[in-house]
């Protein structure tokens, strides 16, 4: 095997890849990365720690065709020390060993035989959808956050793929506090039903930022894991097991009481009261809406309390609730909208925050109890 190409394009695809590579793996192969050059003039890069594997290509001046793995640290490491600038060659001397040189930079690596390197499931021959780039990364921006990472709880550690009789698409992710959806409305989608690990598609996310966001992604799913293909770029991960929680049973059909405010004011008051919300107290700020207005506050019995006031469009019985402001946080800041409506009961049952435009997406959270 020997090429040239760019050190960015190394050093951009190793970084991709190797977030694949285990830190604890069950076999000594898998801290390695396959590398594979064909005289297409295209080199691939493989990592796989059995649960979630990566594969993406780049371009490069390909003399020799070939495959072996390299010690993904170590070439990682080089990688992203050398000048972004420059080219960078590899070419297999034999006896295990690999040249690497960029300018006066020369390396020998230890290669090993690929052969017992574990191949990535395939499942191109099977059942599949297609989504924009665009849209996939609408749905799992809106919604990995409330992903749990309880490891006791393992289906909640995903995010839970819907598709209806009426060909919606819904994204679903909750850790047993908040619950955050978007909805997609496709033509041509089967039903079905699957929860996908958050780790997989927090890198599924990484993968999406470096392509076009009209690009066609293919999703190929099967009983026990699937695959999402886009652009020179693939990853595989297992499904997760066990039947999601049916959570349009904890949606409110009525709310008393409603109000807009202007989402960027709003989070940009929670985060300054939040300085003084209490750790001991589950990092609590209390909301209390009354006509045209909203108050924010925030108390710590060591260093005392913040208040602040917003304008809102009003509806209905005032009401004070009080909300751990992480969890207010991070729902706002994946809306893109201007404004959001606050839909509400009472300071013990499921609060609803909705963009007033942009994607049909909405997010649920519990209030917490306020003493007296």
């Amino acid at each position: 095997m020997k090429f040239i190409c760019t050190t960015k394009s190394l050093s951009q695809t190793l970084a991709l890849a190797t977030r694949a590579v285990p830190s604890r793996p069950s076999h000594q192969i898998l801290t390695n990365i396959l590398v594979e050059a064909d005289k297409s003039g295209q080199v691939t890069l493989t990592a796989f720690d059995l649960a979630i594997g990566i594969r993406a290509t780049f371009q490069a001046e390909v003399s020799q065709s070939g495959s072996l793995a390299l010690p993904a640290k170590i070439l990682g490491d080089i990688a992203s020390r050398l000048p972004s600038d420059s080219e960078v060659s590899l070419e297999n001397l034999g006896d295990n060993q690999i040249l690497l040189k960029c300018n006066k930079s020369k390396f020998k690596l230890t290669w090993i035989d690929p052969f017992d390197y574990p191949q990535l499931p395939q499942t191109e021959n099977q059942e599949s959808i297609t989504l924009t780039a665009n849209i996939l990364t609408r749905g799992l921006r809106g919604t990995l956050f409330a992903a749990s990472t309880d490891e006791t709880k393992q289906v909640l550690q995903g995010v839970n793929f819907a598709i209806t009789e009426q060909e919606e698409l819904y994204f679903a992710a909750t850790d047993g506090h908040r619950l955050s959806v978007v909805e997609v409305a496709l033509d041509g989608l089967k039903p079905n039903n699957l929860t996908i690990p958050a780790r997989a598609l927090w890198e599924l996310l990484n993968i999406l930022s470096r392509v076009e966001p009209e690009d066609l992604v293919k999703i190929y799913i099967t009983k026990d894991l699937v695959n999402f293909q886009v652009s020179g770029y693939l990853l595989t991960t297992r499904v997760i097991g066990g039947e999601y929680p049916k959570y349009n049973s904890l949606v409110p059909k009525e709310f008393a009481t409603t109000a807009v405010v202007q989402r960027a004011d709003l989070l940009a008051s929670i985060n300054r009261v939040a300085v003084l919300a209490d750790q001991k107290a589950h990092h609590i700020v209390k909301f209390t809406f009354s006509d045209g207005e909203l108050a924010i506050a925030a108390e710590n019995s060591e260093f005392g309390n913040g208040l602040e006031l917003l304008s809102a469009q009003f509806v209905g019985p005032p009401i004070t609730l009080g909300f751990n402001y992480k969890y207010l946080v991070d729902g706002l800041k994946s809306f893109t909208s201007t404004d959001v409506l606050i839909k509400m009961n009472s300071p013990t049952s499921p609060v609803i925050f909705e963009p007033l435009a942009g994607a049909n997406t909405w997010y649920l959270t519990m209030p917490i109890q306020l003493r007296e």
